[in-house]
């Protein structure tokens, strides 16, 4: 598909209704198109259909002639308007790739984005034809006693032969790809929620009797979205209810259809086995797409090209709204590490497709990480041009204004963006990668001046980076102030020389770009310690204890500037903790040489270990203390890590005491880890302990199955190969998956071991896991297909491994894709 082919619908279809008779055997869907022509042309009506049993078909209530093929139907009508009834059966038990209409888990759902509305019935199936739906389903009462579906329930009864029926109504157009149906055996949680206007909402949670107990959070969070929308951006909920199910099983783990958002278990939070991270997370599941509900169904996206306004917005509204419930701070500098050191770590960066590509092979190849994170960092980018204000008030007018419409890039951004700078911003939708830019200081007359220089195929970009000068000695901010970098090389006048200012740059991240700007050492533990941009000065610190960890700078600088921190204000605990975490593997790992991972895990490990021992009454003191909140807690796993890495003769002791005694799951696991990391005697016995109480509780037990993958031993990978064959590990559960297998992915020691083994053990998961879940494969397979470059032996290695991909017999077409990309 090229973007530049495309062209407006032919044929639109204002109101569809559904009649849907439910059987995971042989479901039948009739269906009632009222379309219309959208413009002056001949041409036919084609309906897009896969899969489908065509039983019959008429048109204004004649049959009509009309040509089958794989991909759909064509028929011609005579006028401008007519009315075409299909009647067509389905087999949803035998959907393995879960689209359209599927049974999981004794329940029968639909995942219809991008494209599996046209497995369950004959439509134009484009997000760019917007329809009023009206649904009847009919099904077993006892087999499937609640029938969900968009919209509000406008009538419900029983029927014969121990059927029922439900009817609902979705008042507001949406494209197909939104349309959502539930049944089964589901009980609820329930709640309400008064809009400002006063529409009373019923809220509820459907879920497996099972699962029920762990969906209490949900409800918290969806009051908290509907409430901080009406703030933020002047939305108000727009249905009588709010309907969320839980499905085993799920496609792409959560759908933001009108009025029933579905996920898979991934938002479950069980009190006593969850992480605060993982409460987290759950919640921004939930506020992200609940608050899909004006960007990107109310105003929704004019065909799949255009994919990154909708998530890109959508992205920074759930940011946004995590960092209201939060330390803002915090949700910023984690915000950044995905950038840093998930998706776009690495050298590969520079390969990252657009936003908005000019083509594709299929619609599912668009939704990539890369597209959520980068587009919402360009979205940010509007913001902080336009200004925090005025940027919500240009968002609620472009809802207001394309309510009911499908849009683009074009739109969203003649909205928001400044004057002037729509055009330019489209560049960043359109181009590859995240701009090279390097930044110097010069002297020059009297004055100093910032030159910034961005070199990027397709041309440079508006950059807008926030930046301040500060006195070394008074530690005064001289200025700060936002510049937009436009050109291939810019100079900026910062005034006077002067004694040498301090200079913090991007400060906010206000720019999702690579900066190279050296700093000497002390100049980074000077903005680590002073700096009043909490981002900036967490930026400093990482490129310090960078530094640090490389052998180029002392660790003493840095145990100097992070006992300052330490002994400052602790307001926000949650943003000491990522200041005084070390950086990840991968953000070493990010330069232009080929990656050799031995001087990166040696030196983090004695950053760790000397650190660890320099601020050891510091550190103690912490552990010590009680955590009643979020940020106190990640500080005092953080205080012990540190503990363990340098040794400390209590380690071991105090490890096990918050094993077996933390209040809370996250210290528990906090303790977990760090005792997962170590050659401690107290590792074995902790290990089994916590296996032993908590064996029963299965999203518990991934957390032990998850520290021994994560493990910083230099036998880790021996370790989980071993775990492959422990009698509690399953492929059946997900995130028993992602917890060993994806464990395994996200251990830089493990994955890059000297031997290869690591790159064999994906391949094998992969392989093994492709024949029953291709999209789970495809994620445990990611971390081989975004390595960096590597030094010749492990290169060797890794490619051998990709050939063992390339050349397996069946594979699937989303494993064979993404082996013969790389």
């Amino acid at each position: 598909m090229r973007r530049a082919d495309r062209t407006p619908p032919p044929w639109l279809v204002p109101d569809i209704a559904l009649d849907v008779d439910l059987d995971p055997a042989c479901t039948r869907v009739r269906a009632r198109l009222e379309a219309r022509r959208g413009g002056a042309h001949q041409l036919p009506l084609r309906l897009d259909g896969e899969g489908l049993k065509l039983l019959s078909l008429r048109l204004d209530g004649k049959p009509a002639a009309h040509r089958v093929d794989p991909r759909g139907l064509t028929l011609r009508i005579p006028g401008d308007a007519a009315t075409v009834e299909t009647l067509v059966e389905i087999e949803p038990a035998q959907d393995p790739a879960r689209s359209g209409l599927f049974e999981s888990a004794g329940l029968l759902a639909t995942h219809c984005e991008p494209e599996g509305f046209r497995r369950i019935t004959y439509f134009p199936d484009r997000p760019d034809v917007l329809s009023r739906y009206r649904v009847r389903m009919t099904a077993d009462a006892a087999r499937f006693p609640i029938l969900l579906s968009n919209g509000n329930r406008i009538a419900a009864g029983a029927g014969e032969g121990g059927r029922h029926w439900a009817e609902w109504e979705d008042p507001w157009p949406k494209p197909c790809y939104l349309f959502a149906l539930l049944a089964g055996t589901l009980e609820a949680r329930r709640g309400r929620f008064v809009t400002r206007s006063g529409r009373d909402v019923a809220l509820a949670i459907w879920a497996r009797a099972a699962d029920l107990p762990f969906t209490a959070h949900m409800i918290e969070t969806l009051r908290d979205a509907l409430a901080w929308d009406e703030r933020a951006f002047g939305r108000d909920y727009d249905l009588d209810m709010l309907n969320v199910g839980i499905v085993p099983g799920f496609g792409f783990g959560a759908m933001e259809n009108k009025g029933l958002l579905l996920f898979d278990q991934a938002p479950l939070v069980d009190p006593e086995a969850a992480t605060d991270a993982e409460g987290d997370i759950a919640a921004l599941l939930v506020a992200h797409e609940f608050l899909h509900n004006w960007s990107g169904n109310r105003v929704t996206l004019r065909d799949w090209f255009e994919l990154g306004w909708k998530e890109g917005l959508t992205v920074f509204r759930d940011q946004s709204f995590a960092a209201s419930r939060g330390s803002a701070a915090a949700k910023r500098i984690e915000d950044v590490l995905v950038l840093r050191g998930g998706p776009l770590a690495g050298d590969r960066r520079v390969a990252l497709p657009p936003v908005r590509p000019d083509a594709y092979d299929a619609p599912g190849d668009l939704f990539a990480a890369s597209t959520y994170t980068v587009a919402a960092e360009i979205v940010r980018m509007v913001e902080t041009m336009a200004g925090a204000e005025p940027f919500r008030r240009d968002v609620a007018a472009f809802f207001d204004r394309h309510d009911g419409q499908a849009v683009g890039w074009e739109d969203f951004l003649a909205a928001a963006a400044p004057p002037g700078t729509a055009e330019a911003f489209l560049r960043w939708c359109e181009a590859s990668g995240l701009p090279a830019v390097r930044a110097t200081l010069e002297k020059e007359g009297g004055r100093l001046r910032l030159i910034v220089t961005q070199d990027m195929p397709g041309g440079p970009r508006p950059i807008p980076l926030r930046i301040a000068l500060f006195d070394r000695e008074s530690g005064a901010k001289i200025e700060e102030r936002l510049i937009s970098a436009e050109a291939e090389t810019q100079a900026f006048d910062l005034g006077p020389a002067g004694t040498a200012p301090v200079l913090s740059i991007n400060r906010g991240f206000s720019a999702p770009i690579a900066l190279a700007f050296e700093r000497a050492s002390d100049d980074l533990a000077w903005l680590a310690t002073h700096d009043d941009d909490p981002f900036a000065r967490w930026d400093a610190m990482q490129a310090l204890m960078a530094k640090a960890a490389l052998g180029e700078a002392e660790t003493a600088l840095v145990a100097e500037a992070l006992a300052a921190g330490l002994d400052g204000p602790r307001d926000d605990p949650a943003f000491l903790a990522l200041l005084a975490a070390p950086p990840h593997e991968t953000i070493l790992a990010d330069g232009p040489h080929p990656l050799d991972p031995r001087p990166i895990l040696s030196g983090l490990a004695r950053l760790r270990r000397e650190i660890g021992a320099a601020l050891a009454g510091r550190w103690r003191a912490i552990q010590a203390a009680p955590a009643p909140g979020k940020g106190e807690r990640a500080l005092r796993n953080l205080a012990l890590d540190y503990l363990v890495a340098a040794g400390t003769p209590d380690a071991g002791a105090l490890a096990l005491a918050q094993l077996n005694d933390g209040p809370t799951m996250t210290e528990q696991d906090g303790a977990l880890r760090a005792l997962a990391h170590s050659d401690l005697p107290e590792r074995a016995t902790g290990l089994a302990g916590f296996h032993a109480r908590r064996r029963d509780k299965p999203a518990a037990l991934d957390k032990w199955f998850a520290a021994q993958a994560l493990s910083r031993r230099p036998n880790a990978i021996e370790e989980a190969r071993r775990l492959l064959a422990h009698p509690d590990f399953t492929l059946s559960r997900p995130t028993r998956i992602g917890a060993l297998l994806g464990g395994v992915g996200a251990n830089f020691g493990a994955l890059h071991h000297p031997s290869g083994l690591g790159y064999r053990f994906l391949a094998d998961a992969a392989l093994a896991l492709d024949r029953h879940s291709p999209q789970a494969a495809a994620r445990i397979a990611a971390p081989l297909l975004n390595a960096p470059p590597l030094e010749p032996r492990r290169a060797a290695l890794l490619a051998a491994q990709l050939q063992r991909l390339r050349a397996a017999p069946n594979l699937s077409l989303v494993l064979e894709r993404i082996a013969i990309a790389q």
